[in-house]
């Protein structure tokens, strides 16, 4: 099992390994590691760009999680709800950075003019 995990994090959350990670959900709930793992299954997101790439890739990971809602093992939709959650603070916390750096790029250029005089 721990290859298997092992691969699918290589494969960026791709829904292709989606099966199989709700049958390792649904198999080891109560595995913390694993579900660990899973976790990091889901949420490899291989490069992204932008100031606001990493919020656009974690909102793309949540809404691929909607369909586990309907799955009908508890574990899974337990897992799926749970997930999302995670994902809703990550999300926020990112677009707050985000905002941040932004802002900090204005005014560092806006004062990197102002001494120029421009």
């Amino acid at each position: 099992m721990e290859f298997i995990l092992d691969v699918l994090q290589n494969y960026h959350g791709e829904e292709s390994c989606h099966e199989p990670l709700k049958r390792i959900i649904a198999r080891f709930p109560d595995d913390k590691k694993k579900m660990g793992e899973v976790r990091i299954s889901l949420d490899n997101t291989g490069v992204v760009s932008g100031e606001f790439g990493m919020v656009e890739a974690l909102r793309k990971k949540k809404t691929m999680l909607e369909p586990w809602l309907k799955d009908e093992r508890p574990d899974v939709k337990a897992f799926a709800t749970e997930h999302m959650r995670e994902l809703d603070i990550r999300i926020a916390t990112e677009q707050l950075r985000a905002e941040e750096d932004r802002e900090m790029r204005r005014r560092d250029y806006s004062d990197a003019d102002a001494e120029d005089g421009v």
